[in-house]
């Protein structure tokens, strides 16, 4: 029996409730007050985190001044709300679901908090793609779809002037990469994409999967997991896809009860 014959064996959330999970949130809107609120102190406590020896990195800074980062990676995110609020809210998403990978990767410190912080901004370059595009209601055109596949780059132009930044840049730039070098901007496979960015690719799949857009329904738990059994070693790499099974299996309440980040 696969995961998915199992979820559907076990599924413990009526329908009624997961409707509301999901309404909450879809009906929200723009990313709350209590939410930003908790991303700013999870990132001033984490950006505290001792960096590689020699790395000007996101931390080693005095408390003001973790602060001080925090709130420009907030204002990055802030930014991004006023061109698209659903992008905005979904990088929220994409951060909770990244980290919540990274911590059943065994990853901790550092490594998690630039994974978090990837997540964040992973579409920061979607600020810079024309609105007819970005908002189209409709499937994209084979031109608009090769105008949004510029966002990765876009984003690392916009980042790359704030120093702090630099360790994320790989992550932002290859998180669209296919583990079998079929995706973009680069073809780049398995390992020589970086870690974090296959970490961030998968958590941004899941919360493109779970969510509906303008063309499609979301779907359900048992199609997300059977389209992460069949991306392992294609889209995803395999030990990350495997994680995420294994995570979201517990439920719809993984993904459609998430809390905000600074939460458990």
């Amino acid at each position: 029996m696969d995961h998915a014959q199992r979820l559907q064996q076990r599924a413990t959330v009526d329908p009624v409730d997961l409707g509301a999970l999901r309404g909450e949130r879809r009906d929200r809107g723009i990313i709350s007050d209590a939410v930003l609120g908790d991303l700013r102190l999870g990132l001033a406590s984490e950006l505290s985190l001792p960096t590689h020896v020699g790395s000007p990195g996101l931390a080693n800074f005095p408390a003001h001044t973790r602060s001080g980062r925090a709130n420009t990676i907030l204002g990055l995110l802030a930014a991004l709300q006023a061109k698209d609020p659903y992008t905005a809210e979904h990088s929220t998403r994409v951060e909770v679901y990244a980290r919540k990978l990274a911590q059943r990767l065994g990853l901790a410190g550092a490594p998690t908090r630039d994974i978090r912080v990837g997540a964040i901004l992973h579409d920061v370059g979607k600020i810079a793609i024309p609105d007819a595009v970005l908002k189209k209601p409709d499937r994209l055109t084979k031109e608009e779809f090769d105008l949004m596949k510029t966002h990765p780059a876009r984003g690392v132009a916009i980042l790359r002037p704030i120093a702090f930044l630099e360790p994320i840049l790989p992550m932002i730039m290859h998180h669209h990469e296919w583990y079998d070098g079929s995706g973009y901007p680069e073809g780049i496979h398995s390992d020589e994409i970086p870690f974090g960015a296959r970490v961030i690719q998968v958590a941004d799949c899941i919360d493109a999967m779970a969510w509906p857009r303008h063309y499609r329904r979301e779907l359900s738990m048992v199609q997300i997991i059977s389209e992460l059994e069949k991306g392992a070693g294609r889209q995803f790499d395999p030990k990350v896809a495997a994680a995420a099974i294994e995570w979201i299996s517990k439920g719809p309440q993984c993904i459609y009860g998430v809390m905000p980040a600074g939460h458990a």
